[in-house]
């Protein structure tokens, strides 16, 4: 199941309501361990009556990026998160789940984005339904480096033969395919990435709508629209194959179910509405 994310300002000893303790630094970017992160960097903002926090860490030797404005509405779903700065936006899907301790939105940290917190004096980044704010930069490379230094230094030590781990299908990598469609990011609609579990095996599976997702200069589905229908990837963990296919399905407005319910898949197409149910090795139209 989705992995739990804590708040930046839970871990550093902000809780909802409480008084700010006087050690806590806003605006000031930190790198260190708190009760629930190790190796994390991360800053935090005021935003009105509530708080902030941007933080990068590394998770399995993938680096991450949460941010968190102190609103938290219900369910899980998908969307992006908007990062601002004084030459341009760039967007990166993002994926939240009110059922973890502190909700907030996870990306992957993209290689445009470091580079963009390298040079840039500030950003604004906007989570839509969760919020916004904005924080300086200053401080942010170095103590991003050193994440990211402890995230290399995790994939070194990881051994030879650990086949296993290259052949599990993670967040990451899914939203990497999403980041080869949009080298330079784009707009994601709130369903463009679902996390569930299709076949039943107690691991994440996912799911990319790719008629919530429009990014240059392909413009709406990314090339895997039609003139009516557009594509819906289906990753799933028992079947997955870093160097394979995911099963593409062609549909709109999707209703996605998780195992053991009548269909784990509908979509509206030219005929009508179609389900589709795992059968232990993919999903079939029922």
């Amino acid at each position: 199941m989705l992995r739990v994310v804590l708040s930046a300002a839970l871990l550093w000893g902000i809780g909802g309501g409480a008084a700010v303790p006087q050690q806590t630094a806003f605006d000031t970017w930190m790198f260190g361990d708190g009760e629930f992160r190790q190796n994390a960097a991360w800053i935090l903002a005021r935003t009105g009556r509530s708080v902030a926090s941007l933080t990068v860490e590394c998770d399995g030797g993938i680096p991450y990026v949460d941010f968190e404005a102190g609103y938290f509405p219900q369910g899980a779903f998908s969307g992006q998160v908007v990062f601002g700065f004084a030459e341009g936006g760039l967007a990166l899907p993002a994926t939240y789940d009110s059922s973890v301790a502190e909700p907030g939105w996870r990306s992957v940290f993209a290689q445009e984005l470091y580079d963009r917190f390298r040079t840039a004096t500030g950003v604004s980044v906007d989570g839509g339904p969760l919020g916004a704010a904005t924080f300086p930069l200053d401080g942010a490379a170095a103590a991003i480096d050193r994440v990211l230094a402890g995230c290399a230094a995790t994939a070194r030590a990881a051994p030879a033969g650990a086949a296993p781990d290259a052949a599990t299908l993670t967040l990451a990598f899914v939203q990497g395919r999403i980041a080869e469609a949009c080298p330079s990011g784009g707009s994601f609609g709130r369903g463009a990435l679902v996390q569930t579990d299709i076949d039943g095996d107690g691991l994440n599976d996912y799911l990319v709508d790719w008629g919530e997702v429009s990014c240059p200069p392909m413009g709406r589905g990314a090339g895997f629209c039609g003139a009516a229908l557009c594509t819906i990837d289906v990753y799933a963990s028992s079947i997955f194959r870093p160097g394979g296919y995911p099963q593409a399905i062609l549909g709109l407005h999707k209703e996605v179910q998780p195992f053991g319910a009548p269909f784990q898949l509908r979509v509206q197409t030219r005929h009508g509405p179609v389900a589709w149910r795992w059968t232990g090795t993919e999903l079939q139209a029922q």
